[in-house]
């Protein structure tokens, strides 16, 4: 009986042994497998004579082992401030100008009244938000100055290389990680192994939507270098603004002189403008004035009067009363 048990442990050792080395065998050859998958999808991915990187539906191409050879990312963006005579002849060439360089208005804002209106007067000032692609950037910078003139101007290159290729990067490693979650999730037969499948479902879910985050990011990275961003402020103005240089104290006399009799004279102007236009309400306060003051008189007439009348009645008694006792 112990000899028939000892046979039977032995046994059991053995196939054991079988199984273990089998599956050894087994992971060995999926792992040879894998590499194998990865390496033939990087050399169709990632051809080494093309170093761009392309974003499409279908993944990533672009060599970035060598940095120095990639293709740089500039980001380009401007801010202008302006000033028109002919604000309404200025927005329509500036809509103009942008639409010649191939690009588009992102948004647009106008406020105020214009000088012509009826209505109160107010400066007009409108703002611009442009897109125009980025070969075309330094022809729309230099050409708006003939529309307007140009109070300031501010323009700005941002480099984002290491950021885009740093971002391709991920995504690569994650398009990896996706084939390989998906001949995981495949390689379940049949239900049997319930728990692991969903575990695997779950985190090809996941691994899924970093993928469309991160091919969001380069789409995004990819519309600001292609088309550069140009802020554009537009002021409406009576008179342009003056440069001027360093000036000598009989100058600034002179200045201050002239300018003092001018704001004189826009100050008569106002006043002119308000008595005009509060005259209605003046006329009407100027009536109820007139009324109240002819109702006040004939009030204090009519009171002397009596007063007088009073007094004289007042009077004729008592000479009277003093006839009597006389």
């Amino acid at each position: 009986m112990k000899f028939t048990g000892f046979k039977s442990l032995r046994k059991c050792t053995q196939i054991l042994f079988v199984l273990i080395l089998g599956i050894t065998l087994f992971v060995a050859c999926s792992s040879k497998s894998f590499d194998s998958d990865n390496g033939s999808m990087s050399e169709e991915a990632y051809p080494g004579g093309d170093n761009s990187a392309n974003i499409d539906s279908g993944g990533v191409s672009g060599d970035i082992s060598d940095i120095g050879e990639i293709e740089r990312k500039i980001v380009k963006t401007a801010n202008i401030r302006s000033e028109t005579k002919y604000f309404d002849d200025a927005l329509k060439a500036l809509e103009k100008l942008c639409a010649d360089c191939g690009g588009y208005v992102e948004s647009s804002s106008i406020s105020g009244n214009s000088i012509n209106t009826e209505s109160i007067y107010s400066a007009r000032n409108a703002q611009y938000v442009i897109r125009v692609p980025a070969e075309n950037f330094d022809t729309f910078i230099t050409n708006i100055g003939n529309l307007m003139n140009v109070t300031n101007s501010s323009v700005n290159a941002s480099e984002i290389t290491d950021e885009y290729y740093d971002t391709v990067s991920r995504l690569r490693v994650l398009e990896a990680q996706r084939d390989s979650l998906e001949k995981m999730f495949e390689s379940f037969d049949d239900y049997s192994d319930m728990d692991n499948m969903l575990k695997v479902q779950d985190k090809l879910y996941e691994v899924i939507e970093e993928i469309e985050a991160f091919r969001t990011k380069l789409n995004i990275y990819d519309s600001m270098v292609s088309y550069s961003e140009i802020v554009v402020s537009v002021a409406e103005v009576v008179e342009y603004s003056k440069i001027e240089g360093e000036q000598s104290f009989k100058d600034r006399i002179g200045r201050a002189f002239t300018e003092s009799w001018k704001n004189f004279g826009e100050g008569c102007q106002d006043f002119a403008v308000f008595l005009v236009r509060a005259f209605p309400v003046l006329l009407i306060m100027a009536v109820i004035a007139a009324v109240i003051v002819i109702i006040v008189l004939k009030s204090s007439k009519k009171r002397s009067g009596k007063q007088k009348i009073n007094k004289s009645e007042s009077e004729k008694n008592t000479d009277e009363t003093n006839d009597k006792k006389n």
